[in-house]
């Protein structure tokens, strides 16, 4: 949503995620189906994104389809699936889509020293009205009425299919 469309919103309570490391960005420690991850939050990304390490140690394995990705390190193939939860500090997030495939750009990261197992995408994003404050160092989230939520979330997934 555009800012001036959110203004009308009756938006739900702010979460406040502490962010760190923001010269490379902006990194949180999330949970994806109770594995924890450093990542990146990524505005730029449409899907959250799990090294295939990090989703091999999800317990059970969430049910995946191959699909062809592009992505910063080019056309790849992947797996796409749904989560059944995804969390850090304060929030928890039923059902998000995500997509699993070795990243060049996250490998680079890790090269440097920097642990990054994942992003987090518009799969996730998209639910909330999003905030960066980096002199407080918090990405502040504030979701959107559910019915708002249901609707981008079906014009999300209607987008994933097109050709």
């Amino acid at each position: 949503k555009r800012a001036w469309e959110i203004e009308d919103l009756d938006l739900g309570e702010p979460v406040a995620l502490e962010i760190y490391n923001t010269q490379f960005g902006a990194f949180i420690d999330a949970r994806f189906a109770g594995v924890k991850a450093p990542v990146i939050v990524d505005t730029g990304a449409s899907m959250v994104h799990l090294q295939p390490a990090v989703f091999g140690d999800i317990d059970p394995l969430p049910a995946t389809e191959p699909a062809l990705a592009s992505t910063v390190d080019g056309e790849i193939f992947a797996a796409t699936g749904t989560l059944d939860r995804v969390s850090s500090g304060n929030l928890s997030v039923r059902d998000v889509e995500f997509v699993t495939f070795e990243s060049d750009q996250i490998a680079s990261y890790n090269d440097e020293g920097i642990p990054l197992d994942g992003l987090i995408g518009a799969s996730l994003l998209m639910r909330f009205a999003v905030t960066f404050n980096g002199k407080r160092g918090e990405l502040i989230l504030q979701p959107y009425p559910d019915d708002d939520v249901d609707e981008l979330l079906e014009d999300f997934r209607e987008s994933l299919q097109a050709p």
